[in-house]
């Protein structure tokens, strides 16, 4: 299993729009590792999922988290009586891409008109190790009047869909950094929940995280339930940012609002006597621009901070 060669990709597992990360440029590296010997470890099922070739996985489970966002869940597409068993080669904050068949479409808003396909990057919310039949989830926001969230909203359980990844290079090391400052708004959660379940999870881990998460109002806020649990941990803190006045009387036990946008004030203060830090960043372009426009005028680099 993880020491088969890597998988070359076919003509269609390439758009052929040239991405600055071509599934024939990921094969190539990959080959090149392979053949110096580097070999994974055997427990990691390559086999089921790959960067370079697009696998099939049936959607098992849908669980709806607020009016307009879900995660689901999604696993190897088998024989009946087939057990799956190992882990799939995933690290916490990678992601994963979908291919939506275009269906003969004739929406000229859709990318690479001569493909017949459109692929779409989401975050994996689980955590691979702890998925030993080979499952993943993800979160993904539906939008109305889009070509792909319509292609989602339709899946029934028990659907193929065809999935390829992992991508995203960051890794989080233990006693790399004292604090880890995670900025983000709406679904950009989704990359960060998993790091911060990994890191609470190692006993050995004495990382502290403070998570400042913006968005509109209290019931728009992303696996809630879930990170008021992650609250409970020492070194986990969780700030939400609100442009609308919250409901109070639905305010869940040590929840911190502040009614303002993430801005530079609050990242000053936030920051002051506190060394070794790393910031992870994670919205829309134009938040990730801001923020990282405020931690580069107080004298944060590049080299502490991880755009997703």
């Amino acid at each position: 299993m993880g020491s088969e060669r890597p998988e070359e990709p076919s003509e269609e597992d390439c758009c052929h729009s040239g991405c600055t990360n071509c599934v024939f440029d990921i094969y190539s590296t990959a080959l090149k590792k392979w053949e110096s010997g580097q070999r994974s470890d055997e427990q990691f099922r390559f086999d089921l999922l790959s960067p370079t070739r697009f696998k099939p996985f049936t959607l098992v489970e849908v669980k709806n988290l607020t009016s307009d966002t879900k995660l689901y869940l999604f696993k190897p597409q088998a024989g009946m009586n087939e057990t799956i068993n190992g882990l799939l080669p995933y690290s916490a904050g990678q992601h994963l891409s979908l291919r939506i068949n275009k269906g003969g479409t004739s929406d000229s808003s859709l990318e690479n008109p001569g493909y017949p396909y459109i692929m779409r990057d989401y975050s994996i919310t689980s955590l691979s190790h702890l998925q030993n039949d080979c499952t993943f989830e993800v979160l993904i926001k539906l939008y109305k009047d889009s070509f792909s969230s319509n292609f989602i909203q339709n899946l029934q359980i028990g659907d193929v869909t065809y999935w390829r990844g992992p991508y995203g290079d960051f890794r989080h090391t233990p006693a790399r950094y004292s604090n880890l400052i995670m900025l983000c708004i709406g679904t950009g959660i989704a990359p960060f929940y998993p790091i911060i379940k990994s890191i609470l999870s190692d006993e050995n881990d004495e990382t502290i995280i403070h998570l400042l998460y913006g968005c509109r109002n209290s019931s728009e806020i992303i696996l809630r339930y879930e990170l008021k649990e992650l609250s409970s941990y020492w070194n986990f803190k969780c700030s939400y940012f609100l442009s609308e006045e919250p409901d109070l009387n639905r305010k869940l036990y040590n929840e911190e609002f502040i009614l303002s946008r993430i801005c530079s004030s609050f990242i000053t203060d936030l920051i002051k006597n506190k060394e070794n830090s790393f910031f992870l960043i994670c919205g829309s372009k134009s938040f990730e621009t801001d923020i990282s426009e405020i931690l580069n005028k107080l004298s944060i680099t590049g080299d502490k901070m991880y755009v997703f």
